[in-house]
C-alpha cells in the first residue's frame, strides 16, 4: 500500500466510484468493477489495522490487570505486616547493666572481638 492513510485512500477510492456511476462510456462497468475491488481491498486492510490494534490493546489491558492484582497483593501483605507490628508490645528501653551485658554476650559469640 501507499503511504497515504487507508481512510484516505477510501475516501478517494469512494470519489472515483461515484466518478465510474457517474460515466456514461464503454469502460464505466470496468470502472466500477476496479472501484469495488478496491474498496473492498482497502476496507479489509483498514480492518486488520483495526483487528491489530484492538488484540494490542486486549493484551496491554491483561497485563494492567495481572499488574493491579500484584500491586493489590503487595499492598494486603503490607497492611498485614503494620498489623502485626501495632500488635507487637513496645520494646522496652535497656538500662546500662542490660546493654553491657548484651555487648558482652556479642563479644563472646565473636570470639571476643569488638564490633
Amino acid at each position: 500500500m501507499n503511504k497515504r492513510s487507508v481512510k484516505k485512500q477510501l475516501a478517494q477510492a469512494l470519489s472515483d466510484a461515484e466518478a465510474a456511476m457517474a460515466s456514461t462510456d464503454e469502460l464505466s462497468g470496468m470502472r466500477m468493477k476496479l472501484s469495488q475491488t478496491r474498496l473492498s481491498t482497502l476496507n479489509k486492510v483498514d480492518q486488520r489495522k483495526h483487528d491489530k490494534k484492538v488484540i494490542r490493546l486486549a493484551k496491554e489491558v491483561t497485563r494492567l490487570k495481572a499488574e493491579l492484582n500484584q500491586t493489590r497483593a503487595e499492598l494486603a501483605d503490607a497492611r498485614a505486616e503494620i498489623t502485626r507490628l501495632q500488635a507487637m508490645p513496645a520494646a522496652k528501653p535497656l538500662s546500662e547493666l542490660e546493654r553491657v551485658l548484651a555487648t558482652y554476650e556479642q563479644q563472646k559469640q565473636n570470639g571476643g572481638v569488638q564490633q
